[in-house]
């Protein structure tokens, strides 16, 4: 199990989703993280996430999708 857990919840949000998990990676490179991406309903975002399979293969990042925009509350909770 990791130490940290970061959540991002995400609905059309294509043009920082990469800067924001780039950024987390890089400021934490040897620490047991796991980075939880909640699409939001957005199948944009979703395409986009899948268009850069290479970027989000490693193993600390897990991407969800939400079928509806439920809101990052709920992202967050389940």
């Amino acid at each position: 199990m990791p130490s940290l857990s970061i959540i991002i919840p995400t609905f059309n949000n294509q043009g920082l989703i990469d800067t924001t998990v780039e950024s987390i990676l890089k400021t934490s490179p040897n620490k047991d993280i796991e980075i939880l991406i909640g699409v939001d309903g957005c199948s944009k975002t979703l395409d986009h996430i899948n268009s850069k399979k290479e970027f989000y293969k490693d193993e600390k990042i897990k991407v969800f999708m939400f079928d509806e925009n439920v809101g990052p509350y709920v992202v967050k909770n389940n």
